[in-house]
């Protein structure tokens, strides 16, 4: 066989090699003109074991957050649906409180969780942020969705509490003629 055959025959292989090389990360750097693009996600990923930091730092995070929560933002605390939402999807939604922390709630969503903070709001709604992250749950008497203010989008949405759905199901009074 001449050498030329081969080079021609075998070249395929040289050209593959390289194509799936191309694809690999060089030394997991992004260069400067493509870091535009990138799209770090600025949620917290849950996990099923918590670092506790010591009874002091504790405690100064408790005194901190709950000095932070004034009397409008309790009083619409108040107002928050607990427990699990149904959302489209057949996805779901669990809003705690987080015990020790009055005001102050923990959302948890697919593998996410987030510790949320009522927000006044004009309309009346039910508003709660964790501005770390940029996600906001709203909250209305027939449902809930569940907001990325950072992207301007939403997560999920058609979320129900049961309560909501007693809400959404109650016929509306008939007007007066």
């Amino acid at each position: 066989m001449s050498c030329q055959f081969l080079t021609v025959r075998y070249s395929w292989v040289f050209f593959a090699l390289l194509g799936v090389l191309s694809f690999l990360p060089a030394a997991a750097q992004t260069p400067d003109h493509l870091k535009k693009y990138q799209h770090h996600h600025p949620l917290k990923q849950a996990s099923s074991h918590h670092v506790l930091p010591s009874k002091a730092a504790s405690s100064a995070l408790a005194t901190e957050a709950i000095e932070t929560i004034n009397e409008q933002q309790m009083e619409i605390a108040a107002r928050v649906l607990t427990g699990p939402s149904n959302c489209e999807f057949r996805q779901q939604v669990h809003v705690q409180a987080i015990e020790g922390q009055a005001g102050q709630f923990t959302l948890k969503f697919k593998n996410f969780s987030y510790q949320m903070v009522p927000e006044e709001t004009t309309s009346g709604a039910v508003r709660l942020m964790d501005k770390k992250a940029g996600v906001v749950w709203i909250q209305i008497p027939s449902k809930s969705m569940l907001m990325n203010s950072k992207l301007g989008q939403r997560l999920i949405d058609n979320c129900q509490h049961p309560q909501q759905q007693l809400a959404a199901e109650t016929p509306l009074p008939e007007p007066e003629p």
